[in-house]
Order: structure tokens, then C-alpha cells, then sequence
């Protein structure tokens, strides 16, 4: 940052500077545009923040804000809720970086029969999914009550056909029914447990991480799901 901030730093003004056309002195227009490069340069370089201890969310206020990154999906808050609406693979990323051993908790619910109700652990923090009738993605995949309500599965990157590494069919979402999801990570072992039961557990033989591989998302498809009480705990090594 140091090195774009010198670069970008305007040259001294001139004593006696001499309009230019627009009627805006020179010195300055460059003073100006040194400023923006100056900005532009900040914006850039800037780092999303690792998770070191207890991260909580709640969503009480009247705008998502610029802790989260909108890949280009429909999402807002309404009644202290983060609400998906027609989200179609596009998730919203949380800008900070998971510890590769993790756990990850909130609250999720939908009046949707269809059910469908996705998050993303250890993606991109920027990507959409190029599949909105899969399960594909730049980390690991959740979708709980999938393709009408008839598939809960764990899907781990960009898997030909939208493979499952794991996947069950005897759990459907009830709508209206509010649900608590609780997954970790504890080296290769990410386990997905809903209401306080296991739903799906899967070791994977080479974890995800590294760049590219940092991200927790909310996710969605044409239903309408609703999120809260976001909360990410570091779990030792």
C-alpha cells in the first residue's frame, strides 16, 4: 500500500498556475487526479480481515453494508433479517477469512415447499456459481432440501454433474420450521449438524484452503430464505 500511496502522491503546486481551458487550474486538475489514483489505489489493496476470535452477525439494522460482498444476488434485510430472494448461485460473501479450522452457526428458515436453503464454506469471497441448477462452487457447498426438497448434500468445488461427496434424501425442509445449522472443520473432517443432529459429515483427502479458499457465503436459489444470528469461532489447530 506504502508503495501506491508514494506513487500516487501529487507533485508540489506551482506558484502561479495558469487556467486551463475548463476553467479549473492545472495544478489542480492533477492535484484531483492524484487524489482519486490515491483512492482507487486504497480500495484495491484492501484486505479482508482474518477471523482470530469470535465473529458475530445479527443483522439489526437497515442495510447489509460493506461487510459483505454481493456477488450479484437479491439480497436484503428486513425485520433484523438477511433475506435471499431469487439469490440464483449468487452468494453474499462475508469479507473476512476463515481459520482453516472452523465453526460456523446460524439460524435459517423459509415458507418456500420447495426448501433449498445453501451456504458456501471456504470459497472465493467473490465468485457466482456458473450452475444455478447444481451445486457447484468455489469451496464447499450446503445445500440443505435441494432440488424440490429431495436432496440435502455436501458438494466440494466445481464437481462434474454436480457430484455429492455426500448426500442424503430422508430429511426435507418443512417450511416455516426455523432451523439451526452448526458445521466445522477440524483438519480434513467437516461435519454439518441441523437442530443439534448430524446431518451429513465427509473427510475430505485434500482439504480445501489456501487463496482462493478462504470465504463463508449465503447462498440461494429462486426461493425466498431467510438467515440470522451469523456466528464463526475459531477452533484450535
Amino acid at each position: 500500500m506504502n508503495g501506491a500511496m508514494d506513487a500516487a502522491r501529487p507533485s508540489p503546486i506551482a506558484p502561479a498556475p495558469t487556467p486551463a481551458k475548463s476553467g479549473v487550474p492545472r495544478t489542480s486538475a492533477a492535484v484531483w487526479a492524484a487524489a482519486l489514483t490515491l483512492v482507487v489505489a486504497i480500495g484495491c489493496n484492501r484486505r479482508d480481515e482474518p477471523i482470530v476470535s469470535e465473529f458475530t452477525e445479527t443483522f439489526d439494522r437497515d442495510e447489509i453494508g460493506s461487510g459483505w460482498r454481493d456477488s450479484g444476488g437479491d439480497f436484503r434485510i428486513e425485520k433484523g433479517e438477511l433475506v435471499a430472494r431469487k439469490a440464483r448461485r449468487h452468494p453474499l460473501w462475508l469479507r473476512k477469512t476463515l481459520p482453516p479450522n472452523v465453526a460456523i452457526e446460524f439460524d435459517a428458515h423459509t415458507d418456500s415447499e420447495r426448501g433449498n436453503i445453501r451456504a458456501i464454506l471456504f470459497g472465493d469471497g467473490k465468485s457466482a456459481s456458473p450452475d444455478p441448477e447444481g451445486c457447484g462452487s468455489t469451496g464447499y457447498a450446503l445445500v440443505f432440501g435441494g432440488w424440490n426438497n429431495k436432496l440435502s448434500v455436501i458438494c466440494r468445488g466445481e464437481q462434474a454433474d454436480g457430484g455429492h461427496t455426500r448426500a442424503r434424501s430422508d430429511w426435507p425442509v418443512v417450511p416455516g420450521r426455523p432451523y439451526h445449522f452448526y458445521v466445522t472443520r477440524k483438519g480434513a473432517t467437516l461435519s454439518w449438524f441441523v437442530n443439534g443432529h448430524t446431518l451429513l459429515e465427509w473427510e475430505d483427502p485434500a482439504p480445501l484452503s489456501g487463496p482462493g479458499h478462504t470465504a463463508f457465503g449465503f447462498d440461494g436459489g429462486e426461493e425466498e430464505i431467510f438467515f440470522d444470528n451469523l456466528t464463526i469461532t475459531p477452533l484450535p489447530q
